[in-house]
């Protein structure tokens, strides 16, 4: 692959960073066509979505920056038909190309589509980034110049391969994000009248795309959970992981695709009390499934949370208190919650505030007897 310099690789990750960080496709779209444009030192742009069968693109999606909208309109009704790039895109599996890689530039400028719509446009060079699903082609993004500019180098082809699979990534969970939120009536509808008091909703990676705030409430950090850098990011049981993954295996050696949803029941007992989950998975032969996790906890868990937000003890804080109802010493909770010793100590000092108390003997018994953890029998 060419040298990239150091700013390629910040720049790269920079864009890949705003790209996660969207919470729509149109953000997401319009946000990366924005950085490309000074990335490449470009003035046009575009960024082309299939249709759901990843068969033709959907004209009515297409964003781009910097075109003659009547051209462009014209594009859409006619010219799209003349363009040898499309067809390219469709019946390649390549991750990038450049105009002058699929037809001579000599004999792009003798043909009708360059005469009637990439020269009026300002067109001469352009270069495609596609973003290819593991099923299908989910879009390309155009990139253009005009004749008297430079063609696009080496190195600029090495920085689109690598922004290939990583746009493809931003932009499949903003598709997939943007499916739950227009489906959101059918998730409320079958949870309408079951017992749960927190729904949450991963995709096919086991990554969080819905959650209401009950679940929120219940998910404060436990043991033998997966925990994130960031503190006050949701805490998922591993548990729960570990049977999605168990589900979708079993789902994948049957090869079972007449079975749209799958159902059991199980129990984690955490310092908190009982939470009872019942765990969904959707699935069918032409989409990736999805979970839907119903979690119905105790009435001891119910009944704690105005406990804990009368004292203003945190979740984390919990967690910690939890660690030391065990036994566990400043060392073993960092390396047990993934945060530094200074992190523990700071927290110990905020807990000992809150609960009136200066030592640790004295802290548990205050937390037995406000409930706050139970201890083994």
């Amino acid at each position: 692959m060419e040298n990239l310099l150091k700013q390629d690789y910040e720049d790269i990750l920079n864009l890949n960073h705003v790209a996660l960080e969207c919470t729509s496709v149109n953000e997401m779209r319009k946000k990366v066509l924005r950085l490309l444009q000074n990335f490449f030192r470009c003035k046009k742009v575009s960024f082309f979505l299939t249709c759901e069968s990843g068969k033709k693109f959907d004209f009515n999606r297409t964003l781009q920056l910097g075109f003659n909208e009547e051209l462009y309109k014209k594009y859409k009704e006619y010219y799209n038909n003349l363009d040898p790039f499309k067809k390219y895109f469709f019946s390649s599996k390549d991750l990038i190309f450049t105009s002058d890689e699929i037809i001579p530039l000599r004999y792009l400028t003798l043909s009708k589509f360059y005469h009637e719509f990439y020269k009026p446009m300002g067109i001469y060079y352009s270069m495609g980034i596609c973003l290819r699903s593991k099923k299908w082609p989910l879009g390309v993004v155009g990139i253009y110049r005009s004749k008297g500019d430079i063609n696009f180098s080496h190195r600029e082809r090495a920085i689109g391969e690598i922004l290939s699979p990583l746009l493809t990534a931003a932009l499949e969970k903003a598709l997939f994000k943007e499916k739950i939120q227009k489906n959101q009536w059918v998730i409320d509808a079958i949870t309408a009248d079951l017992p749960y008091k927190g729904i949450l909703v991963l995709d096919d990676n086991l990554q969080p795309i819905y959650i209401n705030k009950n679940a929120m409430n219940i998910l404060s950090p436990q043991n033998g959970s997966i925990n994130n850098k960031d503190e006050d990011f949701l805490s998922i049981p591993q548990e729960i992981y570990l049977r999605c993954q168990d589900l979708k295996k079993s789902i994948s050696i049957k090869n079972n695709f007449n079975t749209s949803q799958q159902k059991f029941h199980l129990s984690i007992f955490s310092f908190q009390g009982q939470i009872d989950i019942d765990l969904h998975m959707i699935y069918s032969e032409n989409e990736t499934p999805i979970f839907l996790v119903y979690l119905k906890p105790s009435d001891h868990i119910l009944s704690l949370h105005p406990s804990l937000k009368n004292l203003g003890v945190t979740n984390r804080e919990l967690e910690i208190i939890n660690c030391l109802s065990q036994g566990l010493k400043n060392a073993e909770i960092s390396e047990k919650l993934f945060i530094s010793e200074h992190t523990v100590k700071n927290h110990l000092y905020n807990i000992f505030e809150k609960l009136s108390v200066t030592n640790r003997t004295m802290l548990i018994q205050r937390a037995i007897q406000l409930q706050l953890i139970r201890l083994p029998n």
